[in-house]
């Protein structure tokens, strides 16, 4: 998603937000995205059946944030 971003970014001659601030906010997400799919796969290699409350809270937290972000970005 980055690399399409990144693409888009080159093809387009003006852009609604500084170019800066978008490579910023993919690099951003990305590295979110990296580690979110760390946690997932620790959760796998420890066999986590049932995750503590804080970790479902946590969960709730992250899909409300995502939900805003997406609106925010969404075109």
């Amino acid at each position: 998603m980055v690399h399409d971003i990144f693409a888009e970014l080159n093809r387009t001659f003006i852009t609604p937000i500084d170019r800066e601030d978008i490579s910023k906010l993919a690099c951003s997400l990305d590295d979110i995205l990296d580690n979110l799919e760390a946690v997932a796969e620790r959760l796998v290699l420890y066999q986590i059946k049932k995750p503590p409350i804080y970790m479902l809270d946590f969960a709730s937290t992250l899909q409300k944030t995502t939900q805003n972000v997406h609106g925010g970005i969404s075109f």
